[in-house]
């Protein structure tokens, strides 16, 4: 069975969820997670704290972003 996540990398979860196949830019996410992920430290260390696990938990799907940006 997979693992509980904390509350915080849950939220990163949903976020992500809930952009859908467009997805999101990391830039994107960080700014999403203001006032939902609740935290005294920035929002990128939080993601980059969990996005590891995140990720290896199969919850969510690094992509490179596309070039045309």
């Amino acid at each position: 069975g997979s693992k509980r996540l904390a509350p915080q990398a849950q939220s990163i979860v949903n976020l992500i969820q809930a952009a859908g196949n467009t997805g999101l830019t990391r830039k994107e996410l960080v700014d999403a997670m203001k006032g939902v992920v609740v935290t005294r430290q920035p929002e990128s260390r939080i993601l980059s704290y969990y996005q590891k696990q995140i990720v290896s938990d199969g919850h969510v799907e690094l992509r490179e972003a596309p070039a045309s940006e």
